[in-house]
C-alpha cells in the first residue's frame, strides 16, 4: 500500500542524493580549480629569472595547494565510495522485488540481506524482507524484518501492518491489534 507519507520519504530520499551530488560535483570543481591553479605556481616556478624569494613563497604556496588537493582527492573517492554502496543497495533491493513477484521468496530474502548490509537505514529493504518472509511463512522472521523497519522509520504504517499481520498469523491476537 502506497501512502502519502511513503511518497513524501521516497521524495526526502531522492532529494538527498540530489544533494549529495551537488556536493560531489562541488568537490569535484573546486579540485579541478586546485590542479589548475597548482599548475599555473609550478609554470610560474620554473620562469627564468625568478628570484628566490619569490621561487620560495610559490614553493610553499605549491605545498599548501598539494596538501589541498589531497584532501579533495580524499573527499571524492569517499563520495564515489558512498555513491557506490548506495547503488548497489538499490540494485540489490531491485533484484529482490522482482525475484518476490516471481515467488523466488527465500532468494529475494537473500537479495534484501545483501541490500541491507549495503544501506542498513532503509526502511523498506526490511519492509520487503518481512513481505517474502511471511510468504515462507517464517512468522518469527517477519516479525524481526518489519520491527527493524518500523525501529527505521517509526511512521512507515505498512511495516506495523506488516507486524500485525505476523502477529495474526501466530494467533497472538492481541499484539496484532
Amino acid at each position: 500500500m502506497w501512502t502519502k507519507f511513503s511518497s513524501i520519504v521516497v521524495v526526502l530520499v531522492v532529494s538527498c542524493l540530489m544533494i549529495a551530488t551537488v556536493f560531489a560535483q562541488n568537490a569535484q570543481e573546486q579540485y579541478n580549480a586546485k590542479m589548475k591553479e597548482l599548475n599555473e605556481v609550478r609554470s610560474q616556478m620554473g620562469q627564468a629569472g625568478i628570484s628566490k624569494d619569490d621561487y620560495d613563497k610559490l614553493a610553499e604556496k605549491y605545498k599548501g595547494l598539494e596538501a589541498e588537493i589531497k584532501k579533495l582527492e580524499g573527499s571524492l573517492k569517499a563520495d564515489a565510495a558512498f555513491t557506490k554502496k548506495i547503488n548497489d543497495a538499490k540494485l540489490a533491493y531491485n533484484e529482490g522485488n522482482n525475484l518476490l513477484k516471481k515467488g523466488q521468496y527465500q532468494a529475494a530474502v537473500a537479495k534484501y540481506d545483501e541490500a541491507a548490509t549495503l544501506n542498513d537505514a532503509d526502511a523498506t529493504v526490511y519492509y520487503a524482507k518481512g513481505v517474502a518472509l511471511m510468504r515462507l511463512r517464517k512468522y518469527n522472521d517477519a516479525m524481526l524484518a518489519y520491527t527493524k523497519s518500523t525501529d527505521i522509520n517509526p511512521s512507515y504504517d505498512s511495516a506495523f501492518s506488516g507486524l500485525g499481520s505476523a502477529y495474526n498469523s501466530l494467533k497472538n491476537y492481541t499484539m496484532a491489534i
